[in-house]
């Protein structure tokens, strides 16, 4: 899926992404079939900038920079080493998982990899 999105966005020199999971348990407790609706995707671009969009987004030309001071890393007691991280206004806020969905490279190998890079 996340080729789908970089294929799409052939004018822009992208570097890495990855789908960013929706788990906000506020909504997984009222409607969790809902979760997948908040799903994201995030980009990073060759000048180190970051974008997202809703996944099921119709139109995958609106694209939201995003900064790295909008983004924290988030934990959980019962799955430390998992990957989640925060936003908290606007928009796009929640709580999300850094998808195994990544684009793999030498730069971003793997999910903390991304962690590292888009949390200040």
């Amino acid at each position: 899926m996340i080729q789908q999105f970089i294929e799409e966005q052939q004018s822009h020199d992208t570097i890495g992404g990855f789908i960013a999971k929706s788990v906000d348990p506020i909504l997984a407790h009222v409607n969790p079939s809902r979760l997948q609706d908040n799903d994201l995707v995030l980009l990073i671009q060759a000048d180190q900038s970051i974008v997202i969009s809703f996944a099921n987004s119709q139109d995958q030309s609106d694209w939201t920079p995003i900064s790295r001071e909008q983004i924290h890393q988030s934990k959980s007691l019962l799955a430390p080493k998992t990957c989640y991280f925060k936003i908290k206004h606007g928009e796009y806020a929640g709580t999300y998982l850094i998808s195994p969905d990544l684009i793999v490279n030498d730069q971003f190998k793997k999910e903390a990899d991304y962690m590292k890079f888009i949390t200040v």
